[in-house]
């Protein structure tokens, strides 16, 4: 098996198509109509209706990339969405052979380490493991979404050169980033309440105004 995804929707012959053509494509696939915290799996496919709290159905779901199913897309505002801490959001109808595919790049693009290859990267008190996709502080493990994860590894591998805005979206949230592109800050300053010891003066994420971020070597 290449990854494991738990499938968050009711027991229906979509969900049922999904389950087969993911394990096809080597994918194991968990069913569940609530989200599981417990559950571990690389990725969460959760489908949201309109009368839920979008919010509290991410949050319930265990550590892991989210990808967020709309059943009625025209009530969800996108940006509130990624802002929940979705790493994609998808809008129903949708078909299973591309839903398998961002289930996929999603679980690729988690499981990869650093661009140097390195399995540990370290800057003073802040411990970044590539392997157990981890980061501690201080010596104390810190929980970080994926796509704060992925943002902070993003950021190290250019250890303290610039990161540009854009480059960082389309590294980040892929082509179909723009959306996701106005909520970066919000994302950076989330990262930021975890691994700074102040984040109103961060001393490891530096923003450079106008351009982008950069880790401070």
């Amino acid at each position: 098996m290449t990854g494991r995804a738990l499938l968050v929707m009711p027991n229906c012959a979509f969900r049922r198509r999904l389950a087969a053509a993911l394990l096809e494509r080597r994918v194991e696939a968990i069913v569940a109509e609530d989200p599981d915290p417990a559950a571990e799996v690389d990725v969460v496919v959760i489908r949201c209706a309109a009368e839920e709290d979008i919010a509290q159905r991410i949050a319930a779901c265990p550590p892991a990339g989210v990808i967020a199913l709309a059943q009625s897309p025209s009530v969800f505002d996108v940006v509130d969405v990624l802002r929940a801490g979705a790493d994609d959001f998808v809008a129903q109808p949708v078909s299973v052979a591309e839903l398998v595919a961002r289930v996929r790049a999603l679980i690729r693009r988690l499981c990869e380490y650093n661009h140097e290859g390195a399995a540990r990267a370290q800057f003073g008190e802040l411990a970044i493991d590539y392997h157990r996709r981890c980061v501690s502080v201080h010596g104390n493990e810190v929980e970080l979404t994926a796509t704060e994860f992925e943002l902070l590894r993003e950021i190290v591998a250019r250890r303290g050169r610039l990161v540009r805005r854009e480059d960082l979206v389309r590294r980040v949230w892929g082509a179909d980033g723009e959306d996701a592109g106005r909520s970066l800050d919000t994302h950076i300053g989330r990262l930021r309440a975890k691994i700074e010891d102040d984040p109103a003066q961060p001393r490891h994420i530096i923003t450079v105004p106008r351009a982008g971020y950069r880790i401070a070597a």
